[in-house]
């Protein structure tokens, strides 16, 4: 086995997720299912002009099991209005490797509106799938 470290480009991974929305392919294949959780946390944003506060549960993802992208693809995906899944002590426990999640998401979507695009999510789940077993499941 090498010892050759792969970096993934987020541009290449944007690349492919904009084809496949183009060619009617299912994000589902793009991405894939099941994720390793890498971080949480909340973003709060202010509309300037009606003061209206919007917060966000932020994580950052690796991929699993995308039929496109490369195992490890790192993502981002926010979520309007759903409360952190992870305490802050489980928030240490990821950061520091004591602990590994795999999650899925319900109703994941991506969007653009002019030169901004994103994943979001109406919320996540943690599943009670390994990191091992959860790399290559199949998507259905």
């Amino acid at each position: 086995m090498s010892n050759q470290k792969t970096t993934f480009r987020t541009e290449d991974s944007r690349k492919l997720i904009e084809s496949a929305r183009l060619s009617a392919a299912p994000l589902k294949a793009v991405i894939g299912t099941l994720f390793k959780l890498e971080s949480e946390h909340r973003e709060v944003s202010v509309n300037r002009q009606t003061n209206e506060r919007t917060v966000r549960d932020v994580v950052d993802v690796r991929t699993l099991n995308s039929q496109l992208l490369p195992v490890g693809t790192m993502l981002q995906i926010k979520m309007k209005n759903v409360k952190p899944l992870l305490s802050k002590e489980d928030q240490q426990s990821l950061l520091l490797g004591a602990i590994q999640a795999v999650v899925g998401f319900e109703d994941i979507m991506y969007w653009s509106i002019g030169n901004n695009e994103g994943l979001t999510a109406s919320s996540m789940f943690i599943t009670d799938i390994s990191l091992q077993d959860a790399i290559g499941v199949a998507i259905e």
